[in-house]
């Protein structure tokens, strides 16, 4: 006895399922065939698709005289500015003792750069950013 409701429960389901869903096919059908009806209408039957158009104008003129609309008065968008043209920095002269990040062509090491830094922390963090993956590692060593 159970087992027929439960039965009878999911049949149900699957049967509302599927109605909705030819229910919901059906709806996108109609809202993309529509226009096209209304233009092979259109082509056919000029006139009346004219007065068509014209009552359909009328009672939506007729619903929003009903309906109190305030107008705001559009404003002006303001007056663009032209874009002032961007100082360019001074250019300071090159000593002869240019540190080696300045140079860009200069090679640098990773040694050499773990060396500059002034902290252990940023010596970690240019260690792990710069060293090779860890997933390439051999897991024993890690």
């Amino acid at each position: 006895m159970m087992d027929e409701k439960l039965v009878q429960i999911l049949l149900f389901s699957d049967i509302s399922e599927i109605v909705g869903f030819i229910v919901s096919i059906a709806a996108i059908l109609y809202l993309f065939l529509r226009p096209v009806w209304d233009l092979i209408f259109q082509r056919k039957h000029p006139e009346e698709y004219a007065q068509r158009q014209q009552e359909k104008e009328r009672r939506l003129q007729q619903l929003l005289g009903n309906v109190p609309v305030i107008y705001e008065e559009e404003e002006e968008p303001p007056a663009v500015k032209p874009p002032r043209p961007i100082p360019r920095p001074k250019q300071q002269e090159k000593s002869a003792l240019a540190p080696a990040y300045a140079n860009p062509k200069a090679k640098r090491s990773r040694g050499a750069l773990l060396m500059r830094k002034h902290s252990m922390k940023e010596a970690i963090v240019l260690r792990e950013i710069l060293g090779p993956p860890k997933a390439f590692q051999d897991p024993i060593k890690r």
